[in-house]
Protein backbone atom coordinates (compact mmCIF):
# COMPACT_ATOMS: atom_id res chain seq x y z
CA UNK A 1 0.00 0.00 0.00
CA UNK A 2 1.38 3.42 -0.93
CA UNK A 3 1.81 6.30 1.51
CA UNK A 4 -1.00 8.20 -0.26
CA UNK A 5 -3.33 5.20 0.17
CA UNK A 6 -2.42 4.94 3.87
CA UNK A 7 -3.14 8.66 4.32
CA UNK A 8 -6.48 8.30 2.54
CA UNK A 9 -7.51 5.38 4.77
CA UNK A 10 -6.46 7.35 7.85
CA UNK A 11 -8.38 10.41 6.66
CA UNK A 12 -11.53 8.35 6.09
CA UNK A 13 -11.19 6.78 9.56
CA UNK A 14 -10.76 10.21 11.19
CA UNK A 15 -13.53 11.92 9.24
CA UNK A 16 -16.39 11.44 11.75
CA UNK A 17 -14.31 13.01 14.54
CA UNK A 18 -13.01 15.78 12.28
CA UNK A 19 -16.58 16.61 11.29
CA UNK A 20 -17.44 17.08 14.97
CA UNK A 21 -14.39 19.30 15.54
CA UNK A 22 -15.12 21.32 12.37
CA UNK A 23 -18.68 21.89 13.56
CA UNK A 24 -17.30 23.43 16.77
CA UNK A 25 -14.67 25.53 14.98
CA UNK A 26 -17.05 26.89 12.34
CA UNK A 27 -20.02 27.54 14.66
CA UNK A 28 -18.25 30.34 16.54
CA UNK A 29 -15.49 32.84 15.86
CA UNK A 30 -12.08 31.21 15.28
CA UNK A 31 -10.38 30.50 18.63
CA UNK A 32 -8.15 33.21 20.07
CA UNK A 33 -7.17 31.36 23.26
CA UNK A 34 -5.89 27.82 23.86
CA UNK A 35 -8.52 25.13 24.08
CA UNK A 36 -9.42 21.55 23.33
CA UNK A 37 -11.44 19.68 20.73
CA UNK A 38 -12.99 16.22 21.12
CA UNK A 39 -10.94 14.54 18.36
CA UNK A 40 -7.92 16.79 17.90
CA UNK A 41 -7.26 17.39 21.58
CA UNK A 42 -5.55 20.41 23.11
CA UNK A 43 -4.20 23.24 21.01
CA UNK A 44 -2.62 26.66 21.32
CA UNK A 45 -3.34 29.58 19.00
CA UNK A 46 -0.82 31.24 16.71
CA UNK A 47 -2.16 34.79 16.44
CA UNK A 48 -0.12 35.69 13.36
CA UNK A 49 -1.10 32.78 11.12
CA UNK A 50 -4.42 31.82 12.75
CA UNK A 51 -3.48 28.18 12.95
CA UNK A 52 -3.97 25.98 15.97
CA UNK A 53 -1.19 23.72 17.20
CA UNK A 54 0.55 21.63 18.23
CA UNK A 55 -1.95 18.91 17.64
CA UNK A 56 -0.98 15.48 18.89
CA UNK A 57 -2.01 12.17 17.42
CA UNK A 58 -4.16 11.26 15.59
CA UNK A 59 -3.38 14.23 13.33
CA UNK A 60 -0.49 16.15 11.93
CA UNK A 61 0.86 19.33 13.46
CA UNK A 62 -1.78 22.00 12.77
CA UNK A 63 -5.36 23.01 12.16
CA UNK A 64 -5.78 25.91 9.72
CA UNK A 65 -8.60 28.38 9.13
CA UNK A 66 -9.74 28.13 5.50
CA UNK A 67 -12.24 30.89 4.72
CA UNK A 68 -15.48 29.68 6.32
CA UNK A 69 -14.03 26.18 6.64
CA UNK A 70 -11.06 24.42 8.17
CA UNK A 71 -8.00 22.38 7.16
CA UNK A 72 -6.69 19.56 9.36
CA UNK A 73 -3.11 18.40 8.79
CA UNK A 74 -2.97 14.64 8.42
CA UNK A 75 0.46 13.02 8.68
CA UNK A 76 2.41 16.19 7.71
CA UNK A 77 1.68 19.73 6.60
CA UNK A 78 1.61 18.34 3.05
CA UNK A 79 -1.61 16.35 3.45
CA UNK A 80 -4.80 17.94 4.74
CA UNK A 81 -8.41 16.95 5.33
CA UNK A 82 -10.38 20.04 4.38
CA UNK A 83 -13.94 21.16 5.08
CA UNK A 84 -15.33 23.82 2.73
CA UNK A 85 -18.98 24.53 3.65
CA UNK A 86 -19.31 27.08 0.86
CA UNK A 87 -18.74 24.46 -1.83
CA UNK A 88 -15.35 25.66 -3.04
CA UNK A 89 -12.65 23.08 -3.66
CA UNK A 90 -9.13 23.01 -2.22
CA UNK A 91 -6.71 25.53 -3.71
CA UNK A 92 -3.14 26.72 -3.22
CA UNK A 93 -2.68 29.24 -0.41
CA UNK A 94 0.03 31.36 1.23
CA UNK A 95 0.83 31.53 4.93
CA UNK A 96 2.77 34.37 6.56
CA UNK A 97 4.97 32.92 9.28
CA UNK A 98 6.32 36.34 10.28
CA UNK A 99 10.10 36.32 10.68
CA UNK A 100 10.69 33.14 8.65
CA UNK A 101 8.59 34.70 5.87
CA UNK A 102 5.91 33.60 3.46
CA UNK A 103 5.26 29.97 2.59
CA UNK A 104 3.16 28.88 -0.36
CA UNK A 105 1.21 25.64 -0.11
CA UNK A 106 0.90 24.55 -3.74
CA UNK A 107 -2.02 22.23 -4.39
CA UNK A 108 -0.86 19.04 -6.09
CA UNK A 109 -4.12 17.08 -6.09
CA UNK A 110 -7.23 16.37 -4.07
CA UNK A 111 -10.03 13.87 -3.79
CA UNK A 112 -13.58 14.18 -2.54
CA UNK A 113 -14.22 12.25 0.69
CA UNK A 114 -17.82 13.43 1.16
CA UNK A 115 -19.73 16.50 0.03
CA UNK A 116 -17.70 19.56 1.14
CA UNK A 117 -14.93 17.32 2.57
CA UNK A 118 -11.65 16.73 0.73
CA UNK A 119 -8.27 15.13 1.16
CA UNK A 120 -5.70 17.44 -0.43
CA UNK A 121 -1.95 17.12 -1.01
CA UNK A 122 0.31 20.18 -1.13
CA UNK A 123 3.95 20.88 -1.75
CA UNK A 124 5.42 23.61 0.45
CA UNK A 125 7.56 26.35 -1.09
CA UNK A 126 9.39 29.13 0.79
CA UNK A 127 8.79 32.42 -0.98
CA UNK A 128 11.52 35.05 -1.28
CA UNK A 129 11.36 37.85 1.27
Amino acid sequence: MSKAERIELRARDLLPGLKADAAILTAAPWPTVPGSLPTCGQYWVDELTAFLGPIAEPLGPYIWKAGDGVRFDVDTVGAKVEFHPDGITPASFVTDFGEPGLVEHVLERYLLLEPNWYLAWYSVVDLPK
